[in-house]
């Protein structure tokens, strides 16, 4: 299997005691996210760090939301737990989906890649953009449910059901391991 994990907002201001949109299910998924990471890196599958970035204090984005992620360098964000690795990607974006106005397609595309596997936060924003996106691309889109989180339980519920429903799978690690394990 050709797959694509994409750890999406997996930095301080969302996973982090100190940091500006912590809240307590995030954190509650770290461990797994690490467990995913670990996982793919096994099986010699492609790795994205995602990680959201905002370029002056204009973005549009700041109509609706406090302003954040205006950083010099990913690693002012990077969660010290996750070590990037030289053969991994690191992808900056400015919006909820890691597919709008970057270059991940084509840097999927390029490695073959015909699946992605979201881990990260929110689930209702920016996982549930990305897996949109995804999937209106072309790739087959798995969601770890376990490793992926929201502040707000409903919302959280009801993206990984349309996720299920309409644009991909909603797995937990263990079934992911074994689908790669068995591929």
């Amino acid at each position: 299997m050709n797959s694509a994990l994409l750890l999406i907002d997996v930095m301080k201001d969302f996973y982090h005691e100190e940091g500006q949109f912590y809240y307590e299910e995030s954190r509650q998924t770290l461990s797994l996210i690490l467990k995913a990471l670990q996982v793919f890196r096994k099986y010699k599958q492609t790795v994205v760090h995602v990680f959201e970035k905002h370029t002056s204090v204009h973005d549009s984005e700041f109509e609706k939301l406090p302003v954040h992620a205006l950083y010099k360098d990913v690693n002012d964000v990077r969660l010290p737990e996750i070590e990037i690795e030289k053969d991994e990607i690191v992808l900056l974006k400015r919006r909820y989906s890691a597919f709008f106005h970057t270059d991940l397609d084509l840097t999927l595309r390029e490695r073959d890649v015909k699946s992605v596997f979201l881990v990260g936060c929110k689930t209702n924003v920016c996982v549930r953009a990305t897996a949109q996106d995804a999937f209106e691309l072309g790739y087959r889109v798995y969601v770890i449910s376990d490793a992926v989180s929201s502040n707000r339980k409903h919302l959280h519920e009801a993206s990984l059901e349309d996720i299920q429903r309409y644009m991909g799978a909603v797995l937990q690690l263990n079934q992911v391991e074994e689908l790669l394990k068995n591929a």
